[in-house]
């Protein structure tokens, strides 16, 4: 199955890219991660015979970069994207499926929709409970130095210190790759700091919780909401 690629307005006059396939079945929308892009999905345009897919990319992210008009960098804004890519693409209800990032995204996201939201799912994400706190300054300053320094260095770094060992090589490569080559701010002319956007380096964001059932996911570690009458996870 082949993606057919299509962009909308998210709720600031950001343009948002998504894509979508399958012409049957329940909605499946898959939320990708932090510093990551629809593509990351790819695989699962295989569920097009049964499902409908959407894929989209995140303000900042993928062919969402056009975005310097957005001034809210949260979770929330994020939910916001979605939710506009979904209505543009029709969709009535739909389960949400979120990975690392995209998992906070994905509840506030089911929390928007309401009704909508069949299920929401999450992939490789909500792991450590701590790291989804707010963060102290202290530490989300060190966090924004370092990927400052050298955003493409750190993103690398990074990526191969959380891949299993057992992932396979190629993999690991084209993950770093992908995530070290999303686009970094210009730095503002009069501090010299890089200006706000979502991919400078992890923040703060926004807490939210919902009630979950914890449960093993094909071998990762994730978490299953059932949020309507009908599904039973």
């Amino acid at each position: 199955m082949t993606f057919a690629a299509a962009t909308c307005r998210s709720f600031d006059g950001v343009p948002i890219a998504y894509a979508t396939t399958g012409r049957r079945g329940p909605a499946l929308v898959f939320v990708h991660g932090w510093s990551c892009h629809r593509g990351f999905w790819r695989e699962q345009a295989a569920l097009a015979v049964d499902f409908r897919i959407l894929v989209v990319d995140l303000a900042g992210h993928g062919a969402s970069c056009d975005a310097h008009a957005r001034t809210d960098w949260s979770i929330a804004a994020f939910a916001r994207d979605v939710e506009a890519a979904i209505d543009a693409a029709g969709f009535d209800d739909a389960v949400v499926i979120g990975h690392s990032m995209g998992g906070a995204v994905g509840v506030d996201l089911a929390i928007r929709l309401g009704p909508r939201c069949r299920l929401l799912l999450g992939v490789d994400t909500f792991t450590d409970a701590r790291f989804y706190r707010r963060r102290p300054a202290a530490e989300i300053a060190a966090r924004r130095a370092t990927f400052a320094a050298d955003f493409a260095g750190t993103m690398r770094a990074m990526v191969a210190q959380i891949t299993p060992p057992a992932t396979p090589a190629e993999t690991v490569a084209w993950i770093a790759h992908e995530m070290a080559a999303t686009p970094v701010p210009e730095r503002d002319n009069n501090t010299g700091t890089p200006a706000k956007s979502a991919r400078t380096a992890p923040s703060a964001g926004r807490a939210t919780s919902a009630k979950t059932r914890v449960k093993s996911l094909g071998g990762s570690i994730g978490w299953a909401v059932c949020l309507t009458p009908s599904c039973k996870p």
